[in-house]
């Protein structure tokens, strides 16, 4: 009877859920530097600097026939074993969403309650590109924007 309990409870804890590690700002940190792409017929730039002190800081625009038609701030922090990101489009106070996903040289925030975006994700590729997509609803309809940068010199 006593071996079967210790079977019975062995057998639980190899199917009991293992909590995820906490998040770090490292988890964020493959975005880091400068790059360049494009998207909905304009020239996209980012430039984000080191993950440090639990905070990444970035930045980026979007720029068409020679004048800027996007532009925003982004902080990527890590508290309190979370990862979020909070961006300022158009320099304006945004709202946080909060990472659902996170793999190395992945991750992707959520924010349901905003239109758009409601998701935004990051993945680094194969080759060393970075893939980024938000995507949500605009005026009433699902919209997506995505498009892959490279690393580029300087911006």
């Amino acid at each position: 009877m006593l071996l079967l309990k210790i079977l019975s409870f062995s057998m639980t804890l190899a199917h009991a859920p293992v909590a995820p590690a906490p998040a770090t700002i490292e988890d964020i940190a493959f975005v880091s530097g400068n790059w360049a792409g494009s998207a909905e017929g304009a020239d996209v730039d980012y430039q984000y600097g080191e993950a440090r002190g639990g905070m990444l800081l970035g930045q980026g625009r979007f720029t068409a026939d020679g004048q800027v038609v996007f532009f925003e701030f982004e902080a990527f922090r890590a508290e309190n074993g979370e990862l979020t990101l909070t961006p300022a489009p158009f320099g304006q106070p945004g709202v946080t969403f909060k990472a659902t996903l996170i793999e190395p040289g992945h991750v992707v925030f959520s924010c349901p309650e905003n239109d758009f975006p409601r998701i935004i994700e990051y993945k680094l590729l194969a080759d060393g590109s970075l893939y980024s997509k938000a995507e949500g609803v605009e005026n009433g309809a699902p919209r997506v924007v995505a498009f892959v940068q490279h690393r580029t010199e300087r911006n």
